[in-house]
């Protein structure tokens, strides 16, 4: 239980976090069925529960981690520079994180979350309840892998120490090859990663609710709630966000990030946009999204050029937006959604004036499989 914040720190892959590679519990290449169920960890001064190497189908289920020095649960492994093949990796596999109360975490260490997750691939977080913590409540920090699911968590009162970050919160700066665990053939670049049927609330100093950072890509993120932010992508690729209901992504004032961030309370952001680099196969389609501000703007994108927006700006298509006079903004450009609409952008797409509270958590309720 004593506290690790003066001891030895690692940068496992090339997302943004550091971290000690111990805990109070430490599964090392653990075989099948091995589980931790049901415990309580309560006041422990680093990490609860290490996940590491080679360990296969492991499942951290119903258990609560509480007042926790730096992360509750690590999923982590080790890779030979880029290659984590055979026996140059030692990767943690289908990991099941599975109906467990986390909350008051990162005492000590402020990028302390929920479940950090690095070098590892398919794990499945599903049915948790986290809040009350520094930064992420969930971040994958390198996307080797991949096949990776994330459904049905509660996640809210987090980034309450940092701004400029989400609940949840991906990178993917470092291309790995990895095997398949479906073909055996060596692989470059993740399986698709999905994200589904999650209530987030991005309140305290959080920006956008499913935060993809630099370069993430291979993202499907659907049928989720999610509260005071909208869709990002900041250079990456091949992501697809559809069917998720939006609420008043600019209701709440983003502090102490400064005025750069301002723009970015819309329905979707895209940073870097250009075609064949960062911002390719970005696809935002189906989605409900309830701005709160009248002449709100629905989109930004950060390299957006009114000459090319096929190459500086996502597909956007069949989306509903809620409103009044809903503006798109696009460089010194600023165009209302029948404008935007005559130059080809969000085909079936249609505007209507903001719903009632009531019928707006009667929408919640119904994507969330609530009955109450």
């Amino acid at each position: 239980t004593e506290r690790s914040y003066l001891a030895d720190y690692e940068i496992p892959s090339g997302g943004g976090y550091s971290l000690n590679r111990g805990a109070m519990i430490e599964l090392r290449d653990a075989p099948p069925g091995t589980a931790v169920e049901g415990c309580l960890f309560d006041g422990v001064g680093g990490n609860g529960l290490l996940v590491e190497g080679n360990s296969t189908g492991v499942r951290v289920a119903g258990n609560e981690f509480r007042w926790i020095g730096d992360t509750a649960i690590v999923i982590l492994g080790e890779a030979h520079g880029c290659d984590a093949r055979g026996s140059k990796g030692r990767i943690p596999n289908a990991t099941v994180i599975e109906a467990n109360l986390i909350h008051d975490v990162g005492i000590y260490g402020l990028q302390g979350c929920g479940v950090f997750q690095a070098l590892a691939m398919h794990s499945t977080i599903v049915g948790n309840i986290i809040f009350n913590g520094p930064r992420a409540g969930v971040l994958w920090n390198d996307g080797l892998g991949g096949g990776n699911r994330l459904e049905s968590n509660l996640m809210f009162n987090l980034c309450r120490e940092s701004t400029d970050h989400g609940p949840f919160n991906s990178w993917d700066r470092i291309p790995y090859e990895t095997t398949d665990v479906t073909t055996g053939e060596p692989r470059l670049g993740p399986a698709l990663n999905r994200i589904k049927s999650n209530l987030i609330i991005c309140n305290y100093e959080c920006t956008w609710p499913i935060d993809h950072d630099d370069g993430s890509n291979t993202y499907e993120d659907s049928y989720n709630v999610l509260v005071y932010g909208g869709a990002k992508n900041y250079l990456g690729h091949s992501k697809r966000s559809h069917h998720n209901l939006y609420v008043y992504p600019d209701a709440k004032p983003i502090e102490g990030a400064g005025p750069g961030l301002t723009g970015f309370q819309a329905c979707a952001q895209s940073d870097g946009n250009k075609k064949g680099s960062s911002g390719w196969g970005e696809v935002f389609d189906h989605n409900r999204c309830v701005l709160y501000n009248d002449s709100a703007s629905i989109y930004h994108w950060g390299s957006c050029d009114p000459a090319a927006l096929n190459d500086t700006t996502d597909t956007t298509h069949d989306n509903s937006f809620f409103g009044s006079n809903l503006r798109v903004t696009c460089g010194a450009a600023n165009w209302s959604l029948d404008e935007w609409q005559r130059r080809g952008r969000d085909e079936r797409s249609v505007a209507a004036p903001t719903p009632p509270l009531a019928t707006l958590l009667g929408w919640a309720r119904a994507m969330l499989n609530l009955t109450q």
